[in-house]
């Protein structure tokens, strides 16, 4: 018999995985297929919306995420570093969440950057020295090196065609950057193949 120490009521019905964030920040990630949820026993939920397809088939409170229409189903994931968490999609698109705390241990940002395209991966595991593994059942496995970069803000034509593409009219949401100082992610060009 395993006792209840901890229970959390109204997640959405899509909910599959979870994830343990790694310590100073800990607490675990609820991962599902239109949502992202962070959870810690100690402090407030924050949950976005990835899609449309939460907003009404769920108590639990979701704040749309900015910028991001995605889906999360079947996807493979693993902690480059304490806040940095590589997500491999179904389609085998690369993205790099950060998670953006307020030093209580509390979360309060997602920040969503596409990385790369890659295998479709069935497994993703982090190995030292800045290597990545990505095992594919239906293609060939790669071993990726990565490379951060400090984030640099896209130029306005920039943000209106990636704006369009992501289905939405407005500007990407900055705000990252002006409240939390320069940022850190990966773009494409660093994901390369070891030589």
């Amino acid at each position: 018999v395993h006792p209840i120490i901890w229970s959390v009521y109204d997640l959405p019905y899509d909910c599959y995985k979870a994830v343990a964030v790694p310590k100073p920040v800990g607490g675990v990630l609820i991962i599902a297929t239109n949502s992202l949820s962070y959870l810690n026993q100690s402090v407030p939920p924050y949950a976005v919306s990835l899609n449309g397809f939460n907003d009404n088939n769920t108590s639990f409170n979701l704040i749309p995420q900015k910028g991001v229409k995605l889906s999360l189903d079947a996807c493979r994931t693993c902690f480059i570093s304490n806040d940095k968490l590589l997500v491999v999609s179904k389609t085998g698109d690369l993205y790099v969440l950060t998670l953006f705390n307020d030093g209580m241990r509390s979360i309060k940002q997602f920040h969503f950057q596409k990385a790369a395209s890659s295998v479709i991966a069935s497994c993703v595991a982090a190995c030292d020295d800045r290597f990545v593994f990505l095992g594919s059942k239906i293609g060939n496995s790669l071993l990726l090196r990565y490379t951060e970069r400090p984030y640099e803000e896209p130029k306005d034509d920039e943000k209106r065609k990636d704006s369009i593409v992501n289905g939405s009219h407005d500007n990407l949401d900055s705000s990252a950057n002006d409240e939390y100082g320069e940022s850190f992610g990966l773009d494409e060009p660093s994901l390369k193949k070891p030589k």
